[in-house]
């Protein structure tokens, strides 16, 4: 069962987006979609949506009643990402090199290694950064001092001598940032799998419960098994409001690739109380990427009022055209949203507390949380 996309009133460029990255073949006429769209406008909205080398690569293989012009634009602005990505890549080799060498139990996730397993190439996934799952957080110390061999320095982590600080941090800050200045290569070392999770940071454990080896260039590096790689997937494109198309992109060609079942992947979320993030994952790629689900999972999930409300915010998010303005509106949106997705006790406790501790920690350290726009 499919879901007529016209219901959403999408902008014609988004569209035309999804139809390209959501392709179901290895050839598609796309020239009937050119017709509706603003080419200019186009272009911004796939560079906003981080998917300029995908639909690069899909687009210059099915050209017809694209301007040359524009494909000449789209290829240059592809190979700027496919430089970052590469040089991005070389350093995911030699931190994962690193931290073999030191036994350090960690999970690489997204990033060019995400982009290698879902293309068969580490360059066709937009690129800012490198995560890191840190399974243990002792261990956090020996990773940072293998880091800094390699030119890398801790950008927001507080000094274990400030008892108060380092406390708030870690309950409400899941990943430490480190930064190279030579090669411009930010990494974000996760203590937690998934963000402001103190409470529930106990079912996320099963994350660790099964991982699979993978191998780039000779390199060995840990990744999480197919199912719990796609759940990590549904909850960090879901925690983000799917405001970037390469997160559905990835969720999109990760479930193509992986024959997966619908019953095992909601037991799984269910246990690990990412059951309502699985769910709106699923019912985005049946509605906007024509993704064929089991018609008793439509029929069950697609009136719930929850879940059409937190569709909602999500394709208004995908269909924003602008930046997000951090407006006292947004942000009680955004929280009001954020509070929606958690599950029971600890999910919702955990909303309220991550809020909590990030004002706090701005109180006690005049720098706060730096945040910086290159989530990849």
């Amino acid at each position: 069962m499919k879901y007529n996309q016209g219901q959403l009133q999408l902008l014609p460029e988004i569209r035309f987006i999804l139809s390209v990255i959501c392709r179901s073949g290895e050839t598609m006429d796309f020239s009937g979609g050119i017709a509706e769209t603003d080419i200019e406008k186009l272009i911004v909205l796939i560079e906003k949506n981080r998917i300029t080398p995908l639909f690069f690569r899909y687009i210059n293989q099915s050209p017809a009643g694209f301007d040359p012009e524009y494909l000449s634009r789209l290829r240059l602005l592809a190979r700027e990402h496919t430089l970052k990505a590469l040089a991005l890549q070389s350093q995911l080799l030699k931190i994962c090199g690193a931290l073999n060498s030191r036994g350090i139990s960690y999970m690489a996730i997204k990033g060019p290694q995400l982009s290698h397993q879902l293309y068969s190439d580490a360059a066709v996934r937009v690129c800012v950064d490198l995560d890191f799952f840190l399974e243990k957080e002792n261990e956090l110390g020996e990773a940072a001092e293998a880091l800094s061999e390699l030119g890398f320095k801790v950008t927001n982590l507080p000094g274990e001598k400030n008892q108060l600080k380092s406390f708030i941090f870690k309950t409400g800050k899941h990943e430490t940032t480190f930064f190279n200045k030579n090669t411009r290569t930010y990494i974000d070392l996760h203590l937690r799998p998934v963000g402001n999770s103190l409470f529930s940071a106990r079912y996320h454990r099963l994350f660790f419960s099964e991982r699979q080896v993978y191998t780039i260039n000779n390199t060995v590096m840990t990744v999480p098994s197919p199912t719990y790689y796609f759940l990590f997937l549904c909850q960090h494109g879901a925690a983000h409001q799917y405001t970037s198309l390469h997160w559905l992109a990835d969720v999109f060609a990760f479930y193509n690739r992986y024959s997966f079942s619908v019953s095992d992947l909601l037991n799984r979320a269910s246990a690990m109380k990412l059951k309502r993030q699985l769910l709106l994952t699923l019912l985005l790629l049946n509605r906007l990427c024509g993704v064929t689900l089991p018609e008793e999972f439509i029929q069950e999930f697609s009136n719930n009022r929850l879940m059409e409300r937190l569709l909602g915010v999500c394709f208004n998010s995908i269909n924003r055209t602008g930046k997000i303005e951090y407006t006292l509106r947004e942000r009680l949106d955004k929280t009001i949203y954020r509070f929606l997705l958690a599950e029971g006790f600890s999910g919702k406790a955990d909303t309220v507390i991550s809020i909590v501790t990030r004002y706090l920690f701005r109180l006690v350290n005049k720098q706060g949380f730096r945040m910086h726009e290159r989530k990849g």
